[in-house]
């Protein structure tokens, strides 16, 4: 009797602590190994969601510059700035140009102010976007092109207000996952004012923070045109005209 009590009594406080012990141990040892390639993986997810953004950003910007037309201009002036009354760059952030259907077509990622729609002299209600998305804004020429100018169209109205016909951004916020775009456009080596353009050549960033400082994607493309047009680099963003 006194062999099969001894038998059912299990273990002693001291040999739990030490079990308890080891499998702390363990545990400590396992979770320091698996903890940097857990961080490894989730970075990795990061970099190819970036990736697959990134592509359908530069798929959309060929489609869409598959309509350019006549004349084609970019701005290197960054962070929404005002394009009154500015003038061409060979490269930078805000690209400019005619497309089929006759309206001057802004496309950036710096977003921008607070715009007035109007359609048909009316106004139709206001729209604004937020940086770091690809943004496409429409025009309707109030000066057409001649051989000696350039197309004009209002920028801004008689009261300074920002007004366009159109303003789309062309992905949902919630599309990018928390990052930013960043875009930067510039014409082919050796093209000069007036010369005709074939191509736009387009540097596309996306970061992980609004600053712009964590970088997860980069990549550069070139974008053809389907219908050769002539870089211009004079005034053509008014005021009220």
């Amino acid at each position: 009797m006194r062999r099969g009590r001894r038998r059912r009594e299990g273990m002693t406080l001291v040999e739990l602590i030490v079990a308890m012990a080891l499998m702390s141990i363990l545990t400590v040892m396992v979770v320091g190994i698996l903890s940097p390639a857990a961080k490894t993986f989730v970075r990795l997810q990061r970099v190819q969601f970036a990736q697959m953004i990134v592509d359908n950003v530069e798929d959309e910007i060929r489609s869409q510059l598959l309509d350019a037309v006549d004349s084609i201009k970019i701005y290197d002036i960054s962070d929404g700035g005002d394009l009154s009354d500015a003038g061409g760059s060979a490269s930078g952030p805000v690209l400019e140009y005619l497309n089929t259907d006759s309206y001057v077509t802004l496309m950036s990622a710096d977003g921008c102010a607070e715009t007035t729609l109007v359609r048909s002299e009316q106004e139709t209600g206001t729209e604004s976007a937020k940086s770091g998305r690809l943004l496409m804004r429409y025009y309707w020429q109030k000066k057409v092109a001649t051989e000696t100018s350039a197309y004009q169209y209002n920028y801004k109205d008689e009261n300074n207000k920002y007004v366009a016909r159109a303003v789309q951004q062309v992905f949902a916020d919630k599309y990018y996952m928390g990052g930013y775009l960043k875009l930067r456009f510039s014409f082919p080596d050796g093209v000069g004012v007036g010369d005709a353009v074939n191509c736009i050549r387009v540097h596309v960033e996306l970061y992980r923070d609004e600053a712009c400082t964590d970088l997860l994607v980069e990549e550069d493309f070139i974008a053809e045109l389907r219908y050769q047009a002539k870089r211009v680099d004079e005034a053509t963003a008014s005021s009220g005209i």
